[in-house]
């Protein structure tokens, strides 16, 4: 029972009630935006009546907003990362006169979350706790921008990095970690308004990127296990680089080989023989 009343220890509603305490919440999942582009049966750009409904795989979608002809913000109606993926031809759920055909695009204007985990609501509890965000320091900049709907990720660069007394740079990502869209990072840019009437302090020259993919090559030579075949191991072990390789970034910012090979080894423990990596 006393497990339940420390931070360390808590799960589920009993960490809520710990953190709650402090005046930190867990976040909940949250509606992913997405851009649904609409044509005619010629191919030309195509208006369709706000409140619109579209299907794609699991997951449909509502305009809501005209951004341009033929051009749609499109609100998913459900909540949590499955609204991120998929993109493409979209299908309509509804009956649309002269319709040809719809695109989703491939990147979200704002991602969703899926709603916290207890490890990563946390480790915020611990960051909250731990740092002092104050005055437009580093710690207050990572706390204002990742409480804005839609960002998942920041690293922020203060002016000695940035050359310039004053200038302060940030790079954002989505829900993910991924590459923000152009609308949210100038969403964010105008949130951080100019000689202090906005999140950036009086004398803080704030300008918002995003982050760009980089692509890393990894080849693995492995000997597999008897009783296993290449066609099963092959797909867990790209998986694995994968899942590992997209958790870089904002965090570790490095490839380490040997985390590398144990995702790998971890992945197939029973399947495979690790013989040499290169990345």
């Amino acid at each position: 029972m006393f497990q339940l009343l420390f931070a360390d220890t808590a799960e589920g509603e009993w960490l809520d009630r710990v953190c709650c305490d402090f005046g930190l919440e867990r976040k909940a999942a949250t509606y992913a935006v997405r851009q649904i582009n609409t044509f005619d049966s010629s191919g030309a750009a195509m208006d369709v009546p706000l409140g619109s409904r579209f299907q794609i795989e699991d997951v449909s979608f509502t305009l809501t907003e005209k951004i341009a002809a033929g051009q749609y913000k499109a609100t998913c109606e459900q909540t949590g990362t499955a609204g991120n993926l998929y993109s493409g031809t979209i299908l309509p759920a509804d009956n649309i006169n002269g319709l040809g055909s719809a695109e989703l695009v491939s990147t979200p204007l704002t991602a969703a979350r899926d709603d916290e985990s207890d490890d990563d609501y946390r480790t915020r509890f611990y960051e909250a706790a731990r740092q002092s965000a104050f005055g437009g320091n580093i710690a207050n900049y990572e706390e204002k921008v990742l409480a804005i709907n839609g960002i998942g990720a920041v690293k922020v660069f203060p002016a000695h990095l940035m050359g310039t007394a004053g200038q302060v740079g940030l790079v954002i990502g989505d829900t993910q970690g991924n590459t923000a869209s152009a609308a949210k990072v100038a969403e964010v840019q105008s949130l951080m308004g100019t000689d202090g009437d906005g999140i950036a302090p009086i004398g803080h020259t704030v300008t918002v990127k995003t982050s760009t993919d980089l692509e890393v090559n990894v080849a693995a030579a492995v000997k597999i296990k008897t009783g296993s075949s290449f066609s099963v191991v092959q797909p867990i072990v790209v998986q694995a680089i994968t899942d590992y390789i997209n958790s870089v970034g904002f965090t570790d910012e490095t490839v380490y080989y040997a985390k590398l090979q144990a995702a790998q080894l971890q992945s197939t423990v029973d399947a495979l023989v690790l013989s040499s990596l290169e990345a």
